[in-house]
């Protein structure tokens, strides 16, 4: 009795032995998942706008669920930066401008199968560099406008054209001594990355320039991942505290000649100077005529430009070295 006892226990256990086996046993046709491929950015890519994120292609010979570990990092052999993704995308935060980075991606399935991708490469896009950066300074004498005699400030920067400008966040004006952030806008033409502001004294910490003539201003360039660049510091160099006057013609008179010769009031100043004379059809504040590096000496000019018949206004400008500029009140004329 007690040997038959003996005898079904020990098939029993060794049933149960062998249930247990087949259960832990590893399905062949559970096949680890395909090698993740298909990088984007492409493997080797160096961009040319911000990266938004990263991706790539990989599926399972069972369909099953896969999850994603991703490394990400300038060595070669990157470290683990996420894990237990469910999608193939990811991220990335806090990248630099213009370095190179390399990454993988390790998919596992839902029976703990994993393949490693290649490790990937890319290179980051590059902020634009400064090329130039200067303030300038206007006087402005505008009638009927209130007010009619003001300062302007002017600040310019010329970005460098190599780097792709939908990198580019902001273009800011700054002083941090003068409490002056102002966002300078897109001016460009054809090559040339230009960014330009024209804010009126009376809107500037102080209400004048005369008191932020000490202060350093700089251009900062940031980007879509947050880098910056910062120019080199620029100052008010000049700023003119008169105008230059038009004498003749004046006041809508009429003018028959078929020459025009405009006057104006002898200027002077404490620097060096050049005028510009410009002329403009109707109310419309563009020069369809002008002449620039009139010397600072003369007092008169020809008008070498046929006029039809109809009313015009002109202006006259001193401009220096530096672009700084004190701009008349529009005279008119009517040619008939």
């Amino acid at each position: 009795m007690v040997h038959r006892l003996l005898f079904i226990l020990s098939i029993v256990s060794v049933t149960l032995l062998l249930t247990s086996c087949e259960e832990n046993a590893t399905d062949p046709e559970r096949q680890a998942p395909y090698e993740p491929a298909v990088p984007s950015p492409a493997d080797g890519a160096t961009l040319t706008s911000p990266l938004q994120y990263l991706s790539w292609n990989c599926t399972d010979p069972n369909g099953d669920e896969l999850t994603f570990q991703v490394y990400l990092g300038t060595d070669d052999d990157p470290p683990l930066v996420a894990e237990n993704l469910t999608s193939n995308v990811y991220f990335p935060e806090d990248l630099e401008q213009a370095v190179t980075y390399h990454w993988k991606v390790v998919a596992t399935d839902d029976a703990g199968n994993s393949t490693t991708s290649p490790v990937w490469h890319f290179t980051t896009a590059v902020i634009p560099e400064i090329d130039d950066f200067s303030l300038t300074t206007s006087l402005v004498y505008n009638v009927p406008f209130t007010p009619s005699i003001y300062y302007e400030l002017g600040a310019s920067a010329i970005l460098d054209y190599s780097a792709d400008p939908s990198n580019i966040d902001s273009v800011l004006l700054i002083s941090d001594e003068a409490g002056i952030y102002f966002p300078m806008s897109d001016a460009s033409t054809g090559n040339d990355l230009i960014y330009t502001i024209t804010a009126r004294a009376d809107t500037l910490p102080g209400g004048d320039l005369y008191s932020l003539v000490d202060h350093e201003f700089y251009c900062k360039v940031v980007d879509y991942m947050g880098n910056e660049i910062l120019s080199n510091p620029s100052l008010i160099s000049r700023i003119f505290d008169s105008y230059p006057q038009p004498d003749y013609p004046l006041g809508g008179l009429p003018y028959p000649e078929d020459t025009l010769t405009v006057v104006w009031y002898e200027y002077q100043a404490s620097f060096s100077f050049t005028f510009e004379v410009g002329i403009y059809a109707g109310s419309t504040p563009d020069y369809f005529w002008n002449q620039t590096g009139i010397p600072s000496t003369e007092t008169s000019l020809i008008v070498d430009y046929p006029l039809s018949f109809g009313t015009y206004h002109w202006r006259i400008k001193a401009v220096d070295q530096f672009g700084n500029s004190a701009l008349s009140n529009k005279a008119y004329f009517v040619i008939q």
